[in-house]
């Protein structure tokens, strides 16, 4: 996160309007129950 930050710096209104899209899309258009297989990062490195 700290190599995102200082490359990119501070979330703006785009990356927020983006993230709201995003949230959108995986809530109404494409809920995980219309996917096949859902791959989840490994918790356990």
């Amino acid at each position: 996160m700290r190599q995102l930050l200082a490359r990119e710096g501070p979330p703006g209104d785009w990356d927020r309007q983006w993230h709201r899209a995003e949230d959108w899309y995986f809530d109404a258009a494409a809920p995980r129950h219309c996917f096949d297989i859902i791959i989840c990062p490994d918790e356990r490195r």
